[in-house]
């Protein structure tokens, strides 16, 4: 997925990274923020439609392909025809052409550029604490911050779907999408208050 991202850079201003200013209150940070979530409302992020000249899907996998192995080829496509969520895991070099289309507030952080639930775990710090995070970043990337977040909502559906013991369809498409709201609605709260953001108690606003 990086390879694509950064050979593919999203057409819109609003995509370019900001001049990151020096370090400032937690105060004058939120503000600056609310004031690119202005330019990039929620709703933009709402559809997503194709666009004239979008790569051919095979095209893009195709291309991956020169870099691989080639006897380990036809060994991915087959894993990657399992199910709906190992194809996408497996093709993340289309989602990022057409990620790279998207808004953007032209806030970049280092992204994880592939953002699902399996490369997700827990793991212990040299401070021999348990903590839970992404354990996969061979593909990060310096990104808009709202890539690894559709990424990691346009993935997770499909997976959530095929839980062991669950066939497919016993998870509604509304079930998922409440489940994927509430824990991506509290990423940012949790940003918030470790940068200082918030006093405790102070997530709900």
């Amino acid at each position: 997925m990086a390879a694509t991202l950064a050979r593919r850079p999203a057409t819109s201003d609003a995509a370019k990274p900001q001049e990151q200013p020096a370090q400032s209150a937690p105060a004058d940070r939120k503000a600056r923020g609310k004031r690119l979530r202005d330019t990039v409302p929620h709703f933009a992020h709402a559809t997503w439609r194709t666009h004239a000249g979008r790569a051919d899907p095979l095209s893009i996998l195709r291309a991956a392909d020169a870099t691989r192995q080639k006897h380990l080829v036809p060994l991915r496509y087959g894993r990657m025809l399992h199910s709906p969520f190992t194809f996408y895991r497996g093709s993340a070099g289309v989602m990022a052409a057409d990620l790279a289309r998207t808004p953007a507030m032209g806030m970049h952080v280092q992204a994880c550029g592939d953002a699902h639930l399996m490369n997700f775990g827990g793991f212990a710090t040299p401070e021999r604490r348990l903590i839970f995070d992404i354990n996969d970043l061979d593909e990060t990337l310096p990104a808009p911050w709202e890539w690894d977040v559709k990424r990691i909502g346009g993935i997770s559906p499909p997976r959530l779907s095929r839980r062991p013991g669950r066939r497919i369809g016993d998870l509604s498409h509304r079930r998922i999408g409440h489940s994927l709201f509430w824990a991506l609605r509290g990423q940012p709260y949790a940003a918030r208050r470790c940068a200082g953001g918030l006093g405790a108690g102070g997530a709900h606003r």
